[in-house]
């Protein structure tokens, strides 16, 4: 009897920022310049347990609250932009077609269930998320399509950077990030035999920043790259002063992965020198904050390029 029976509910979350476009992906309705992003998902009544002619249905809504948040992510990973948004389901959702199931005899119980909040804060450009959920499902190669998971993982964690107040606490999680990026991609694609970090930030800035997104993130950190050289950043042995072999790289006016490269491993330094020696460390929050500026712009440009690696 409940075989071809469904249950359809119907939940609305409030979102921001505000969708570009009028979009229905997978059930999700999005309405430009509308805060109300609106669902509408089938379930067969089967799937639900059934005991003595009821059914408790609970809502899909936290189910849905992480699909809208991964279709965000994909569409920030396709915008190279993470940045602070808000996915907040209004209620428990209501079933559209309650009447319809009463008068088929089926009898729902709904257990109740709190609302749950949900920081995923995000900064949209102009275009579809039809146009960013293609590029997920195609721009994936033979290499890389296993790894969607981990691309999505290290996703979450720059937003979870985002959303923190303490720029020392952001400084970490983005660089734990960006830890787990060049750790998947070195080893894992370019299977290096040399696991030490220095080499393989090396590889992943040589081989996975294509030019175009090489010149944005020059572009974008000019400031920061000088002022890293102001620091005396010294790898922990003592063995090289970073910020100057920096200072010296862009004072040759050398290729621009070498400078990406050593400045890189200046925010390498710095993450090792605030766990070494905590908030004690000197200058802390201005060493972190440009660590913060440079893997920002870094971090979702390499993302991008692990998803089209071939």
């Amino acid at each position: 009897m409940t075989k071809n029976i469904c249950v359809i509910w119907k939940i609305e979350y409030k979102i921001f920022p505000l969708p570009s476009y009028d979009e229905i992906i997978d059930g999700i309705k999005f309405s430009r310049d509308n805060e109300l992003v609106e669902v509408i998902v089938s379930k067969k009544l089967s799937d639900y347990t059934g005991k003595n002619g009821y059914y408790s249905i609970p809502s899909p809504q936290n189910e849905y609250t992480q699909k809208i948040k991964d279709l965000i992510l994909i569409k920030a990973i396709h915008n190279c932009i993470f940045e602070p948004i808000i996915v907040e389901p209004i209620g428990d959702g209501e079933i559209y077609n309650k009447e319809y199931l009463e008068e088929l005899g089926v009898s729902i119980r709904t257990p109740v269930s709190s609302s749950i909040n949900f920081g995923y804060h995000i900064l949209e450009e102009n275009n579809y998320f039809s146009e960013a959920k293609e590029y997920w499902r195609n721009g994936f190669h033979k290499s890389t399509k296993a790894h969607q998971g981990d691309i999505l993982e290290i996703s979450r964690w720059i937003v979870m950077a985002q959303e923190e107040k303490s720029v020392l606490k952001d400084f970490i999680i983005l660089y734990l990030a960006f830890n787990n990026l060049y750790s998947l991609y070195s080893r894992r694609l370019k299977k290096v035999s040399d696991e030490s970090p220095s080499n393989e930030i090396r590889t992943t800035i040589y081989y996975l920043l294509a030019k175009k997104q090489l010149d944005e993130v020059f572009k974008l950190n000019k400031n920061t790259f000088r002022a890293l050289t102001c620091f005396d950043i010294k790898k922990s042995d003592d063995s090289e002063n970073l910020s100057l072999t920096l200072k010296n790289v862009l004072d040759k006016n050398l290729d621009k992965k070498v400078v990406v490269y050593k400045a890189a491993l200046c925010i390498h330094q710095i993450r090792n020198d605030l766990f070494h020696y905590g908030i004690g460390m000197s200058d802390a929050h201005r060493k972190a904050n440009l660590g913060k500026t440079f893997l920002i712009t870094l971090l979702p440009r390499l993302l991008r390029n692990f998803i089209e690696y071939n």
